[in-house]
């Protein structure tokens, strides 16, 4: 990181730049006699704000007389990082109670300062942690934070605490260099930070509980949001957080969302709406994600009807190329997103139940059809209902989502012996699931 790696961002990095060339001193040179990593040098040389200690290193070093420290402002804009919510949202009426009631408790002692929303992929935790933030912000006079952690995304690895703990500290205006500090005075000074201070803070797209463990405050009146695709236990029972488990929309919030996307005149101009709106939001899983994706369809293209794009999706084959935008703004997309962080036998079995032709199975039936103990197949079927890849329906039985269970049968096509799998399917598996006991198939 020389010199001529680019040119500096903002007055600070402009006179800091100034000065090193004066000196006929590079950068990374500047970093090793600061004492700082050519790293954290980067950032300040990018854009980042520098603190008032960094810029009195500075000054001292390169007999600046203040120059440096003149460029620090002396005030930090109060933190409003919000991203945009999502608009035309619709239904968690009472999940959104929930919330508030948590907000309600917050001057309480002992009351729960955490909410924890899990759910599967594409079931709109982000959504409703936003609309909620949003609704609330005017009770953080202090401010609102706001970090995606990365957990299941498809081009990189889950954020670590320590840069998450950067970046929450950059926000806050950190009176010292992070740069030096380690996880857990980083994590220390964060929670000094916020001792004193009404914020809100919003943790989206958790990986683990071991990754949001060190950025929460220690007190105070903070109250903190996370979300997950896996259920985070361990979290809630370390701090006493609530944790809010969203599932499919209803019926009738699937229409509604609908509705709200498409607007009255194209619902108006559309004969065959009345009767397949119903059947859409069936065929779409009840999923927010994949009906915001049907009503774009529907959007972009003013001459393809509801009714055509409900027989569009009835072709099973072809519903996932469908429920796509692109790449990125796709079911399937953010699907695998959750299949990659499973181990190898996770998704095995999640492909091997795919094969039934119908949705719902029991771990005996599991252990027959993956060659499991029965104990093994529990805490495999357990792990996958903790990425919320299935859905305990109680006892001994559990369901797919239907559109999970189309994107694994596809990695099933791609990844599995058909052979294979014809021999590990019975001849007949009309029978419902849960009759399938641990002796062979299918049960009396």
């Amino acid at each position: 990181m020389g010199s001529k790696a680019g040119r500096a961002h903002g007055p600070f990095a402009a006179e800091l730049e100034r000065l090193l060339a004066r000196r006929g001193m590079s950068w990374r040179k500047f970093a090793d006699l600061a004492g700082y990593t050519p790293g954290w040098l980067s950032k300040i040389k990018n854009g980042t704000p520098p603190s008032v200690d960094f810029a009195r290193r500075c000054d001292e070093l390169l007999e600046a007389r203040g120059t440096l420290l003149a460029l620090v402002g002396s005030t930090v804009p109060r933190p409003a990082e919000l991203p945009a919510a999502v608009a035309g949202f619709v239904g968690r009426r009472g999940h959104l109670d929930q919330l508030d009631a948590l907000l309600a408790k917050l001057h309480r002692p002992g009351a729960s300062r955490i909410a924890v929303i899990e759910g599967a992929p594409g079931v709109g935790k982000t959504a409703l942690a936003l609309r909620w933030a949003h609704d609330v912000s005017h009770r953080f006079p202090d401010g609102q934070l706001f970090v995606d952690l990365g957990g299941f995304s498809h081009d990189h690895s889950p954020a670590t605490p320590e840069d998450v703990l950067e970046e929450l500290l950059l926000g806050l205006g950190s009176p010292v260099d992070v740069g030096l500090l380690d996880l857990t005075r980083r994590a220390a000074l964060l929670r000094s930070m916020l001792a004193d201070r009404e914020v809100l803070l919003v943790l989206d797209n958790a990986a683990d509980s071991d990754q949001v463990q060190p950025l929460l405050p220690g007190s105070g009146c903070c109250f903190v949001v996370v979300t997950s695709r896996r259920s985070l236990p361990a979290l809630a029972v370390r701090t006493h957080g609530e944790r809010l488990d969203l599932g499919r929309l209803s019926d009738a919030e699937g229409e509604e969302l609908l509705r709200e996307a498409l607007g009255t005149a194209r619902l108006a101009a559309d004969p065959s709406a009345p009767a397949a709106l119903a059947e859409l939001v069936r065929r779409c899983g009840h999923l927010p994600l994949a009906l915001r994706i049907a009503a774009e369809h529907l959007i972009t293209d003013p001459l393809l009807s509801v009714g055509d794009l409900v027989r569009h999706l009835a072709e099973e084959d072809n519903r996932l190329n469908v429920l796509a935008l692109d790449d990125q703004v796709a079911v399937r997309t953010v699907f695998s997103w959750s299949y990659r962080r499973l181990d190898v036998e996770e998704r095995r079995v999640l492909r091997m139940i795919s094969t039934l032709g119908h949705t719902e199975i029991t771990a005996a039936a599991v252990g027959v059809l993956a060659g499991l103990e029965h104990e093994r197949a529990q805490q495999v079927l357990y792990s996958l209902v903790v990425a919320h890849m299935l859905e305990h329906l109680g006892g001994d039985r559990y369901r797919l989502h239907e559109l999970l269970a189309l994107f694994a049968a596809e990695r099933a096509e791609h990844e599995d012996d058909r052979a294979h799998l014809a021999a590990a399917v019975p001849a007949s598996n009309d029978d419902p699931p849960w009759t399938i006991d641990s002796e062979g198939w299918p049960g009396p």
